[in-house]
């Protein structure tokens, strides 16, 4: 009997990871989750671990031939004050540096290691312009953090056999993330935009995001920068009035000042007020077929 290939996956409990866990379970890998703390994953195996104080626990490494990188906090719920942008950026980049540490220490050549990274790489830019992989980073902090925590992840290219990074989209699903916030809003009946509601989305249906990582696994092909994001971006404005279609209710969406998010939030307004246009080219040309490309099918799915 064929032994089943060990993936295991940093940050494996949260939103895309337990999509990722069934799914790796349907195509037959066995799947281990690292968490700080003992959480139910079904379908995995989950063992215990602490960057910040160098442990893991005894098995967790054994006989994996596939790493996952999604440990991270959220960059939207920290604040950005001097703590909090430390926080962010050392909970991609230690816990990176930790992996890299162990299996270099005990010799493990893993097959393959993916580290999740954002489309934020690209900086907060509403324009017509569509961002490729081969494009550089924009400025601010968002851009920052996934610059730092590329490359970290790119460092695995002397221990594993392939890396890839995805640079995610906002991930729609409809158990957590962007959808979670806006419903309520959209049920009160007045949904107010973040300025005028045309920054750019690039978001993706939360079984395609899963489908995108096992695609890397088994298309050895794919490697380098992969922008994880639906063929077709909307704006906030049309992500709303989706919502209020699919739901069937009528919503009072008006325009906002800028001024005032900035207020609120200063410098993290950025990722509410601009959003940038990216390309799913890449993951197209290798022949991978979206379930759900389109924004109205991805939200009958995720609310029906």
């Amino acid at each position: 009997m064929k032994k089943r290939k060990v993936v295991l996956i940093t940050g494996g409990s949260g939103l895309i990871g337990r999509r990722l866990t069934e799914i790796l379970n349907s195509a037959g890998y066995s799947v281990r989750i690292l968490s700080r703390r003992r959480v139910l994953v079904p379908g995995a195996r989950v063992f215990l671990w602490d960057h910040r104080l160098g442990t893991i626990e005894e098995g967790a490494l054994d006989d994996i031939s596939i790493i996952i990188h999604l440990a991270g906090t959220n960059i939207g719920a920290e604040r950005w004050n001097e703590k909090g942008k430390k926080s962010i950026i050392e909970s991609r980049v230690g816990s990176a540096r930790f992996i890299h540490r162990e299996i270099s220490e005990r010799g493990i050549t893993p097959d393959l290691f993916i580290s999740a990274s954002a489309t934020g790489y690209y900086g907060a830019e509403t324009t017509d312009r569509i961002f490729t992989e081969d494009d550089p980073p924009g400025t601010g902090f968002a851009s920052l953090t996934t610059q730092i925590w590329e490359e970290e992840a790119n460092s695995f290219s002397n221990v594993a056999g392939r890396t890839a990074i995805v640079r995610t989209g906002i991930v729609l699903s409809s158990s957590g993330g962007m959808l979670q916030r806006i419903i309520p809003t959209v049920k009160m009946h007045f949904s107010p935009l973040f300025g005028n509601g045309d920054q750019w989305m690039p978001w993706i249906h939360i079984d395609d995001i899963a489908a995108v990582y096992l695609r890397i696994i088994e298309d050895e092909s794919l490697n380098g920068i992969i922008n994880g994001v639906s063929p077709f971006p909307v704006t906030y404005d049309t992500l709303v009035r989706g919502l209020s279609e699919v739901m069937g209710m009528r919503v009072f969406s008006p325009p906002t000042p800028e001024f005032l998010w900035k207020l609120i939030f200063r410098e993290k307004a950025g990722i509410l007020l601009y959003g940038s246009r990216v390309s799913a080219e890449k993951l197209l040309n290798s022949g991978f077929s979206f379930s759900f490309p389109d924004l109205q099918e991805a939200l009958s799915d995720l609310l029906h």
